[in-house]
C-alpha cells in the first residue's frame, strides 16, 4: 500500500467516490468522468477501458475501481 498511488490515504481532499472529477487512475491521470465516457462509448471490460483511456495501464491498482464504474453502468441499464 505504501507504493500504490490509489490507496485510501491518497484520495483527493473533498472528492467522494461518486465525484466524476475524482482521479481514479493516478498513474495515467484519468478521472471517473473519462471512464464513464468510455463505457458509454461501448467499453465493457477493464481492458477495453484501459485501451481507450490508459487507466489501469500503470500499477494496476485501480482495476477494481474501473470495474466498479463499469458495473454501475450495467446495473443502471437493467434497473
Amino acid at each position: 500500500l505504501l507504493l500504490r498511488l490509489d490507496g485510501p490515504d491518497q484520495l483527493d481532499a473533498g472528492a467522494s467516490s461518486n465525484d466524476p472529477q475524482r482521479t481514479v487512475c493516478r498513474c495515467a491521470g484519468v478521472n471517473a468522468a473519462s471512464i464513464d465516457d468510455s463505457v458509454l462509448a461501448g467499453c465493457g471490460t477493464v481492458g477495453e477501458v484501459s485501451k481507450a483511456t490508459r487507466a489501469g495501464t500503470g500499477c494496476g491498482g485501480c482495476h477494481e475501481d474501473i470495474k466498479g464504474i463499469i458495473e454501475k453502468h450495467f446495473q443502471a441499464a437493467t434497473a
